[in-house]
């Protein structure tokens, strides 16, 4: 798959006119059409070039493109100055670009076609992961994207396959580096400030149990309802009560709730609990990561992607899926993060090395 480069301010002046059907889904397929109108005496030709300059074919235009008549009216033969390319016959590991000649001078590129290094995304719930899915899915096309990996049971087969660009799911790196294929991928996290993450996260379960979202409360599993009826039955907003309902967690609640961001890229995720040697392993972990991005500057993260990749990226704030209702839970208290620190203290010493 290439991802397609372009500048439209080059595509046209007094000498020739070129064009390029733009998707406007954004939807990536394998023939590429547009066309191309020498309003010139000179010889003015379209070529295919791979990376090193050489050419690998002349474009021929003899495509139907009867809108050209109207534009072009004095020109002989307009209507037949459409092409197509079919970017499947381009080798694997080579890059291409068409560009304009002046006889056998080069003149401008004016579309590139780019490999695109699949992504992987790594996503810590309540980092702002679904607007980076949606965003990226995007970027990448639906067709091309694999969100919410941990719910789809043959993953590793589509990898296997090379049909996904970009990869995300609630998935502890050392399980998705299970999978050989994902080596080649790009890394991609973010990270939220622990204790506003770990309040999000127990007020998303707490609200399941809400009567209003009763039909979300029985697509969960079971031991997220018996969670969310739990958190229900305490007064969160007092610290006593939060310390009491933290410290009656059985082993798989408090899997999913203390210390997340360190849990999901420590080594060893077999262990019930955090601990020192699994912060230590975590910041070696970082290091695997190609881009790095906090819940408070999304748009920065996505930027960074979006000029790797060479994606047009709207700057704008995004956010999808927040949750505003926080059931008293005030980091503004001293007393409510006392009581929460114990499942944020490794994760506090991380986003430390994220942030510094």
């Amino acid at each position: 798959m290439y991802n397609i480069v372009f500048n439209k301010g080059i595509w046209r002046n007094q000498d020739y006119h070129f064009h390029f059907d733009i998707d406007s889904e954004g939807e990536h397929t394998p023939i590429v059409k547009g066309w191309f109108v020498n309003r010139s005496v000179d010889e003015y030709t379209v070529r295919i070039i791979d990376k090193s300059g050489i050419v690998t074919d002349v474009i021929e235009y003899s495509k139907f493109r009867p809108k050209l008549a109207e534009l072009y009216p004095n020109i002989k033969n307009v209507t037949s100055s459409g092409f197509e390319i079919n970017t499947e016959l381009f080798l694997p590991n080579n890059e291409y670009s068409i560009a304009i000649f002046k006889g056998e001078e080069e003149l401008v590129k004016v579309i590139s076609f780019v490999n695109i290094v699949p992504l992987l995304y790594v996503h810590i719930a309540k980092t702002a992961g679904s607007t980076v899915n949606k965003v990226l899915t995007e970027w990448f096309g639906q067709d091309s994207s694999l969100v919410h990996a941990e719910s789809k049971i043959h993953w590793k087969d589509r990898v296997k396959n090379k049909n996904v660009k970009f990869l995300s799911g609630h998935i502890p790196y050392q399980v998705f580096n299970k999978a050989s294929e994902l080596n080649s991928y790009k890394k991609a996290i973010t990270f939220r400030e622990p204790y506003s993450h770990v309040v999000s996260h127990l007020s998303w379960i707490r609200a399941l149990s809400l009567q209003e979202n009763k039909a979300r409360y029985k697509a969960h599993p079971k031991y997220i309802q018996i969670l969310s009826d739990k958190l229900a039955s305490y007064d969160l907003s007092c610290p006593m009560r939060l310390t009491e309902v933290i410290n009656s967690f059985i082993p798989i609640e408090y899997r999913l709730l203390d210390n997340t961001q360190t849990r999901y890229i420590r080594c060893d995720i077999d262990k019930v609990s955090v601990d020192d040697i699994d912060f230590i392993s975590a910041v070696d972990s970082l290091k695997c990561f190609d881009f790095v991005g906090l819940d408070n500057d999304i748009s920065g993260f996505l930027a960074q992607i979006a000029d790797e990749y060479a994606f047009e990226n709207i700057e704008e704030e995004r956010r999808e899926n927040v949750l505003n209702d926080k059931f008293g839970m005030d980091i503004n208290r001293p007393e409510i993060k006392e009581a929460l620190f114990p499942l944020v203290q490794y994760d506090l010493k991380l986003y430390d090395v994220v942030t510094g």
